[in-house]
C-alpha cells in the first residue's frame, strides 16, 4: 500500500493488495469508511470524495479533491494531521481497510 500526497489531490490508496474479495466492492466499502470517517464543518471534505479509479491491473486510488485535504489528512502543523475529529489522520482508516480484507481472504 502506498499513501501518497499530490497537492490539493489526496491519493489514498494505492493498495495493491490482491483481494479475493471483489474489488470495486471493496473500493465502494472503503470509500464509505473514508466518508464516514472525514471530519466536518462544512461539509466540503466529506463532499470530496470521488469514485475509485484504476490506475492499472493492480493498482487503484480514491481522491479527495478539497484543497485543503492534504492539510487536514496529513500536512497540518509541523507535518502531523490537523483535525480533532480524526487526530490520527486518515491512514489508519486505510490501513484497517488492508488488514480486515487481507484477514478475510486467510479463512
Amino acid at each position: 500500500m502506498d499513501i501518497k500526497d499530490f497537492s490539493a489531490e489526496l491519493i489514498i490508496g494505492t493498495a495493491q493488495a490482491q483481494f479475493k474479495t471483489n474489488i470495486p466492492e471493496a473500493l465502494d466499502e472503503l470509500k464509505q469508511e473514508l466518508i464516514i470517517s472525514t471530519p466536518v464543518d462544512t461539509g466540503n471534505l466529506r463532499d470530496s470524495w470521488q469514485e475509485a479509479e484504476q490506475i492499472d491491473d493492480n493498482t487503484f486510488r480514491i481522491l479527495n479533491t478539497a484543497e485543503y485535504a492534504s492539510y487536514i489528512f496529513y500536512e497540518g502543523l509541523n507535518g502531523m494531521p490537523n483535525s480533532k475529529q480524526l487526530p490520527d489522520g486518515i491512514e489508519p482508516v486505510v490501513i484497517n481497510w488492508v488488514e480486515r480484507h487481507k484477514q478475510q481472504d486467510e479463512k
